[in-house]
């Protein structure tokens, strides 16, 4: 063999292993040529309320979506809203994230009801990776129904860890 052809062989046998890793690192060629990122991209994995819930306290201050990755902040083009449609007026609220930049909250002014018997409609967008920059694929879209009484049943202390021998009175 001269050295002619050995170069471009090695050549050819170099960038095929190099396409070859990059392809199986990001699910194989189907992916890549179909400019498939969703698996790379922020998805939201649960919501509370959960969809098409129906029932929903009136007084409910918080509604949230836990993503399946770190994300950044919600400015700019990533949202996180609630809505409604007219006659209601859709509530202004402020959206945050936990320590772990998972779980995204909605929540609405203090004092602040939401309709009666109104379907409300959630819908983060735009959420961005922390690990590397991508933008969520698609809007992720769902719905509850509110009842008509506010929850109004206190909160109490059911179990304790470690346990303790007693309980304080309801």
């Amino acid at each position: 063999m001269s050295k002619i052809t050995t170069y471009p062989t090695i050549l050819t046998l170099a960038t095929a292993l190099l396409v070859g890793t990059v392809l199986a690192a990001c699910g194989g060629k189907d992916a890549i040529l179909a400019g498939d990122f969703a698996q790379l991209a922020p998805a939201v994995t649960a919501v509370a309320p959960a969809n098409n819930a129906v029932g929903v306290e009136i007084n409910l201050n918080v509604v949230s979506a836990e993503l399946n990755e770190p994300v950044a902040p919600f400015t700019g083009a990533a949202s996180f809203t609630l809505s409604c449609n007219a006659p209601c007026l859709s509530p202004n609220g402020t959206v945050a994230l936990d320590a772990t930049h998972r779980i995204a909250t909605f929540t609405l002014p203090a004092a602040t009801n939401l309709a009666t018997n109104t379907v409300y409609t959630a819908t983060v967008a735009g959420a961005v990776s922390l690990g590397n920059g991508i933008s969520q694929a698609a809007p992720f879209v769902w719905s509850f129904t509110t009842g008509l009484v506010a929850d109004t049943t206190r909160p109490s202390v059911t179990a304790t860890v470690p346990v303790t021998s007693t309980l304080a009175p309801p």
